[in-house]
C-alpha cells in the first residue's frame, strides 16, 4: 500500500515526560502495570500508573530511547497535559536514593496521518514547517518506534487498515513551525476513540482501574510482573474474575463547545431499576464534526439491554458502536 502524509496536527493536549538515569528501568518498573524490563528501542509500550487502591493516575504510551553516550538508559513517554506536571512531582518523590532524572520536554507532539498515495513502499515523509519528520515503513504495525536525528515516530493504533497514525516526538533541537489547530486536534482525539485508547486526564484520574479502562485488553498490564502501586488489587480483579465494567464506545448529539467538559460526567441507564442513579461516567470525548464520539464506562451485565444518556437522566441519547477489539463479556 502506497502512502503519503495527509496531515500534521500538533498534539497540544499531551506532554511528552523524559527518565533517564542508570535505576531508571528498575525505578518504572516499580511503578508501571507493564513490564518495563522487556521494552526494547523497537517498541513501545502501553501502561498504567495508579494509585495504592489501583486507581488509575494516568495512562502512558511508554518507549526506550537510545542509550545516551554515558550508556544510561532513557524512557520516554506521552501522558496527557493536564496532568503532566503534577505526574513529574509525584513520580520524583519515589525517587529518593535512585539514580533517575524525570522532565518534562519542551517540545510537544505533532500527529502524523498517512493515507493512500503515489509513494515508494518506504515512506518518504517531507519536511513540514521546517520540521524533519524522517522516513517510515510502509509495513505498519501498532506502537512500532522508529527513531532517526529529527526524533522519534511511534506507530499509533487505529481503527481504518487503509490509513496509519504515527506520533512523533521532535528531538529538542528541533524548532517546528506549526500552529495548534482545534479542529485537527479533535479530529485526532476521534482516531484515538475509534482505536479504542484510553487517555486518563485531570478529570478522569482516580476513577477507574485499569481493566475499566480495557488495558489488559490492549497490552497495557502485565500480570507476571513484580510489585507497582496498586497491583494487588488489579491483580485481584483478574485473577478472582471480578471486573464488572468495561469501557466501550458510543456517539452522541452535543454542541462541539460542550465537549471540553465531557470527561468524567456521569452517564444514566434509563431502562435502569434505579435510572436516576449514575450507570457509569466518560472516560473520552471529542467531537467528529456531526456528533461526539465518546469512550464510556458500562457495567457489562447492562449492555446489551442498557439505554444510556449523557449527563443526566433525560440527557442525550448515547448510541453503542463498536471498539476494534472485543471486551469479551461472557467471559469476565
Amino acid at each position: 500500500m502506497n502512502l503519503a502524509v495527509s496531515s500534521a496536527t500538533v498534539l497540544s493536549d499531551l506532554a511528552i515526560l523524559e527518565f533517564s538515569g542508570v535505576d531508571t528501568p528498575v525505578f518504572l518498573q516499580g511503578q508501571l502495570s507493564n513490564d518495563v524490563m522487556v521494552a526494547t528501542i523497537n517498541t513501545a509500550m502501553l501502561a498504567a500508573y495508579c494509585n495504592p487502591k489501583g486507581r488509575t493516575l494516568a495512562t502512558l504510551v511508554l518507549w526506550k530511547m537510545p542509550d545516551t553516550e554515558n550508556n544510561e538508559p532513557v524512557f520516554q513517554a506521552l501522558v496527557k497535559a493536564d496532568i503532566a506536571d503534577a505526574l513529574v512531582k509525584r513520580l520524583t518523590m519515589f525517587v529518593l536514593r535512585s539514580k533517575v532524572k524525570i522532565r518534562r520536554l519542551s517540545t510537544e507532539a505533532i500527529g502524523l496521518k498517512l493515507e493512500s498515495g503515489n509513494t515508494a513502499a518506504n515512506v518518504a515523509v517531507p519536511e513540514i514547517n521546517g520540521l524533519n519528520l524522517g522516513a517510515l515503513p510502509d509495513a505498519f504495525e501498532p506502537y512500532r518506534v522508529i527513531a532517526h536525528p529529527g526524533g522519534v515516530s511511534i506507530a499509533a493504533p487505529q481503527s481504518h487498515p487503509e490509513s496509519q497514525r504515527w506520533w512523533f516526538i521532535p528531538a529538542e533541537t528541533q524548532s517546528p513551525a506549526l500552529e495548534p489547530n482545534a479542529n485537527a486536534l479533535s479530529k485526532w482525539q476521534t482516531s484515538d476513540i475509534l482505536a479504542g485508547l484510553p487517555w486518563v486526564e485531570h478529570a478522569t484520574q482516580e476513577a477507574f482501574i485499569p481493566q475499566t479502562l480495557n488495558l489488559d485488553l490492549i497490552n497495557g498490564v502485565s500480570f507476571t510482573k513484580g510489585c507497582y502501586p496498586g497491583q494487588e488489587v488489579v491483580a485481584r480483579s483478574h485473577y478472582r474474575g471480578t471486573v464488572k465494567r468495561r469501557m466501550a464506545r458510543g456517539t452522541a448529539h452535543v454542541a462541539v463547545e460542550h465537549i471540553a467538559s465531557l470527561a468524567g460526567q456521569d452517564i444514566f441507564d434509563a431502562h435502569s431499576a434505579h435510572p436516576d442513579s449514575p450507570a457509569g461516567r466518560v472516560i473520552n470525548a471529542a467531537h467528529d464534526d456531526t456528533q461526539a464520539q465518546l469512550l464510556i464506562e458500562v457495567k457489562l451485565a447492562d449492555m446489551d439491554q442498557a439505554q444510556y444518556r449523557l449527563g443526566e437522566p433525560n440527557g442525550p441519547v448515547i448510541t453503542p458502536a463498536s471498539l476494534p477489539y472485543s471486551i469479551e463479556p461472557g467471559e469476565q
